[in-house]
C-alpha cells in the first residue's frame, strides 16, 4: 500500500505521447485519456542498483488543438493533474512517412505534502522526434526518442519512502525511446498502446512506462495514404 501511494504522487516523467506525428487542422480538437504503469530496474553491479519495481500511476488527460498548418498545441494533466504540462507538435514531413518534433514541459510542486523537505518540485523538459509509418488509413506505427532532462530539489538521504519516490522522479539527463501503434477504429476514435524506455545518464537506472491511450475528437485525415 505504501508503494502504491508513492507511485501515485511521485512526479515521475511521462514520456508516452499517445499521438502520431500528423497534426490537427487549425481549430480542430482531440482529447486523450491514458492509463500507464511505471517500472524501474538497475542491473545488479551497476550504479544505483536496486530490486525491480513496477507501479501504476493515476490516468493522464491531454487535450490538443490545431493552431496553424502543421502546428498543434497540447495541454496535459498527467497523473491525475499532479504533473501538469504543455507541448507543441510541429510536423516537418507528411506522406507515407510522417515526421514531427514534440517539445514538452511538465512540472510539479511538492506532491509530498507531508514531507515538504523531501521533494520541493520538479521540471521536466523533453523534445523528442516522432516518426510515423502510415501502414494504412487506419493504422500507424509510431516510434521516437530524444533527450529528457529533469531538474528540481530532491532529498535522497531521508526516509525509505522518499528514496523510493526519487527512483521515479529522477533529476538529470535521460535518453528515451518510444514505440506505439495508433489504431483508428472509427470516425473520431483511436486506440494507442505505447511503451517508452528511459535510460538515466547518471545512475544507469532504466525506467519503463507502458500504457494505452484512448483518443476522441476530430479524426485526422490519412486519405493520402495508399
Amino acid at each position: 500500500m505504501l508503494l502504491a501511494g508513492v507511485a501515485l504522487l511521485t512526479g515521475c516523467p511521462t514520456p508516452n505521447m499517445y499521438t502520431t506525428p500528423r497534426t490537427l487542422p487549425p481549430g480542430e480538437v482531440q482529447q486523450t485519456f491514458s492509463a500507464d504503469t511505471w517500472g524501474r530496474n538497475v542491473p545488479r553491479g551497476q550504479r544505483g542498483s536496486s530490486d525491480p519495481v513496477v507501479l501504476p500511476t493515476i490516468p493522464t488527460y491531454t487535450i490538443r488543438l490545431g493552431v496553424a498548418e502543421r502546428a498543434e498545441l497540447g495541454i496535459r494533466l498527467a497523473q491525475g493533474g499532479t504533473l501538469p504540462g504543455a507541448e507543441m507538435k510541429l510536423q516537418l514531413v507528411r506522406g507515407s512517412v510522417d515526421l514531427a518534433i514534440l517539445p514538452r514541459i511538465e512540472a510539479t510542486l511538492d506532491p509530498f505534502t507531508n514531507r515538504k523537505d523531501s521533494l520541493q518540485g520538479l521540471v521536466y523538459l523533453y523534445a523528442p522526434m516522432l516518426l510515423g509509418l502510415n501502414v494504412s488509413e487506419n493504422l500507424t506505427l509510431v516510434t521516437g526518442g530524444g533527450l529528457l532532462y529533469g531538474g528540481g530539489g530532491i532529498d535522497r538521504s531521508s526516509s525509505s519512502t522518499d528514496k523510493q519516490a526519487s527512483y521515479f522522479a529522477p533529476v538529470g539527463g535521460m535518453a528515451s525511446f518510444t514505440f506505439g501503434v495508433d489504431v483508428r477504429t472509427g470516425k473520431g476514435f483511436a486506440v494507442h498502446p505505447e511503451i517508452s524506455v528511459l535510460r538515466h545518464l547518471k545512475d544507469d537506472a532504466i525506467l519503463t512506462m507502458a500504457g494505452v491511450g484512448f483518443t476522441f475528437g476530430h479524426a485526422v485525415s490519412y486519405a493520402d495514404v495508399r
